[in-house]
């Protein structure tokens, strides 16, 4: 998904999931993570590198 729909979809499941005084934080945390993602951090999310390549190439584009 891009930014734009991965920024929405971590919004939506932290409100579902995530208690009220801790959601900006949560959300804060799995953006900088998408953001920092790269082949050498993969395997710490379990990916594979196909799946890290297309999640890149979908990322990429706004």
């Amino acid at each position: 998904m891009s930014k734009k729909m991965a920024v929405s979809y971590i919004k939506e499941r932290a409100i579902e999931k995530i208690e009220p005084k801790e959601r900006e934080r949560f959300v804060e945390i799995v953006e900088t993570e998408l953001i920092g993602l790269h082949k050498g951090n993969i395997a710490r999310y379990r990916l594979r590198p196909a799946e890290y390549e297309d999640w890149k190439i979908k990322w990429t584009v706004q």
